[in-house]
C-alpha cells in the first residue's frame, strides 16, 4: 500500500471521516490534510512529497484545471488523484493530459476508496471503469430522469442530514455521529428517520446505497 497520502478537501466532515477510515483500515499510512488549494501547496514545505494526493476539484484558492495544474507542478513526484463528485468528461480528459493519475468519485464508499488507492499503488493509476457513469455531468447529458431524481432528493435532504448519512454510510453509530457533529443522539435518530422517509429507504444501508447512486454522498 502507499506509505504517505495528502487529502485536500474543504468539506471537513468528508475529509476527516475519510482520514479516520483510512487510518483504521491502513495502519502505518501517514496522512496529511489540507482544506484548500493554498494549504495544499504550502504543505510541500512541511511534508515533502507524499506518495499520492487526493484533491477535490473545487476548493477555495483555485479550481478545476488551474488548481490541478499547479498541484502537479508543486508535487512532480507524487501521484495526483482527483477526488470529486462533479467533473465533466472533457475536464477529466484534460486533467489526464496534465498527468493526473486517477479519479475517485465521492459517490464511492470508503472501502472503494481503499481499493482505488491499492490499484493506484499497483498499477500507477486508478480511473473508474466507466467514468461517464460516475459523473453528474454524464447524467445530465444522458440520463435526464436520474437528474430530476437527484434534484428532488437534494431539495428534501438537508446539508445536516447529508452529513449524518455520510457518517452512517461508513459505519459510525448514532452516538459516534452525535459526538462528531456536536448534536444529541435523539437528533441523529430523528435525522435518520427523516432520511429513510425522504429517500424511501428500507434501512441505513439502503439509504446509503440510494444516496451514492444520486451522488448525494
Amino acid at each position: 500500500m502507499l506509505n504517505s497520502l495528502l487529502i485536500a478537501d474543504d468539506h471537513n466532515v468528508v475529509r476527516e471521516t475519510l482520514v479516520d477510515y483510512l487510518q483504521a483500515s491502513l495502519p502505518g499510512l501517514v496522512i496529511h490534510q489540507a482544506a484548500n488549494f493554498n494549504d495544499t501547496w504550502r504543505m510541500r514545505e512541511h511534508c515533502g512529497e507524499p506518495d499520492a494526493l487526493l484533491i477535490d476539484w473545487h476548493m477555495p484558492g483555485s479550481s478545476g484545471l488551474t488548481g490541478i495544474r499547479r498541484t502537479i507542478e508543486t508535487y512532480p513526484n507524487s501521484r495526483v488523484v482527483i477526488f470529486s463528485g462533479e467533473i465533466c468528461n472533457s475536464d477529466l480528459e484534460a486533467a489526464r493530459s496534465l498527468g493526473v493519475a486517477g479519479y475517485i468519485p465521492k459517490s464511492y464508499g470508503a472501502r472503494s476508496v481503499v481499493e482505488s488507492l491499492d490499484r493506484l499503488r499497483r498499477d500507477g493509476s486508478c480511473f473508474p471503469p466507466d467514468a461517464d457513469a460516475c459523473s453528474r455531468t454524464a447524467w445530465k447529458s444522458g440520463h435526464p430522469h436520474q437528474v430530476c431524481r437527484t434534484q428532488r432528493a437534494g431539495l428534501i435532504i438537508s446539508p445536516r442530514q447529508i452529513e449524518v448519512l455520510r457518517l452512517a454510510a461508513v459505519g459510525f453509530l448514532n452516538k459516534e455521529i452525535a459526538n462528531r457533529l456536536s448534536i444529541t443522539e435523539p437528533t441523529v435518530k430523528e435525522h435518520m428517520s427523516n432520511i429513510l422517509r425522504s429517500l424511501r429507504a428500507k434501512n441505513r444501508t439502503d439509504a446509503a446505497r440510494i444516496a451514492r447512486e444520486l451522488s448525494l454522498i
